[in-house]
């Protein structure tokens, strides 16, 4: 895999802040073919962020509202941003529990915020909502599942050329 130091790119305007990461190659050079199934796009940005992302923090009360952690306090991650037009996302992979991912989309111009808990074959745990000014709202599955596969595309399409990683 290639790293290609960039301080920002622009691109149809999105913004992508730090490293990127090329994914094109799903193998290693040097390494024996397995008949094993090839990892999924998710898990390969998941391994990717683990090894290359800054270290980043999810702030305490979203870590209780997740059930990351019974008592407010910040959860440690390895973190990917990409700004896309007016929205922040970000990819964060826990640092001491890389099977949970956290998928956040912050809306800069409605200061509104949407969590989701997933793993690396993309199911959807929980998801939570923020709008200012108000307490978060847990969604129920089935009314986040659209919100939820969108942000799973977003990210997986991504893996397929590029993972941004933020320094």
């Amino acid at each position: 895999m290639k790293i290609k130091e960039v301080s920002r790119a622009h691109k149809r305007g999105s913004t992508v802040l730090g490293f990127l990461l090329g994914l094109g190659a799903l193998s290693c050079p040097g390494q024996p073919a397995t008949p094993a199934m090839p990892k999924p796009r998710l898990a390969l940005l998941v391994d990717e962020v683990v090894a290359k992302g800054p270290t980043s923090m999810i702030p305490p009360h979203l870590s209780v509202v997740l059930g990351l952690t019974t008592s407010e306090q910040p959860t440690a991650v390895k973190q990917a941003v990409m700004r896309d037009g007016e929205s922040m996302r970000t990819f964060n992979v826990l640092s001491d529990q890389h099977g949970d991912v956290v998928l956040m989309v912050y809306d800069t111009r409605t200061r509104a915020s949407k969590a989701y808990l997933t793993n690396a074959a993309a199911t959807l745990r929980k998801a939570v909502s923020y709008q200012p000014g108000e307490a978060p709202t847990v969604r129920k599955a089935d009314e986040a599942r659209g919100d939820f596969t969108a942000e799973i595309q977003f990210w997986s399409n991504l893996s397929r050329t590029a993972a941004p990683v933020r320094r």
